[in-house]
């Protein structure tokens, strides 16, 4: 099921310049890398899988300044955040059709919203004005 839910978001993301290794996708944008990664919940069985996706931005300047500690990123979010109702949301995948409905949702979401707030503020000076 894992996979069917990341063809559409890993279609998109190769376009627009992504790399792929394991769960997570990243691509150099200057001195900012941005991260697109597939997280899977602990509640999953074998009976269905619930994800999400976790966004973030690491900036190089930062990260060479020891005294900062970004955690995942210096700018993060769910991907659920850029729903219409905002929220910490997972998808139930529960056979193939729900993990490639999933997966168009997500690959939307990313197209329309997150990937260009992420492209916006792939700077510092961006995210220092944020």
């Amino acid at each position: 099921m894992g996979r069917r839910s990341a063809a559409s978001v890993a279609e998109l993301l190769k376009k627009r310049g992504f790399r792929k290794n394991g769960l997570r996708f990243s691509a150099d944008r200057g001195d900012a890398k941005l991260l697109v990664e597939f997280q899977s919940s602990q509640m999953s069985d074998k009976t269905r899988l619930l994800i999400t996706i976790n966004l973030s931005i690491r900036l190089g300047k930062l990260d060479r300044d020891p005294s900062i500690f970004p955690g995942d990123g210096h700018w993060r979010k769910q991907i659920g955040e850029f729903m219409d109702k905002p929220s910490g949301y997972w998808w139930t995948c529960r056979n193939s059709e729900d993990a490639v409905q999933a997966g168009k949702r997500i690959a939307m979401l990313l197209e329309t919203a997150a990937l260009p707030e992420m492209e916006h503020l792939a700077s510092a000076e961006a995210l220092a004005a944020l």
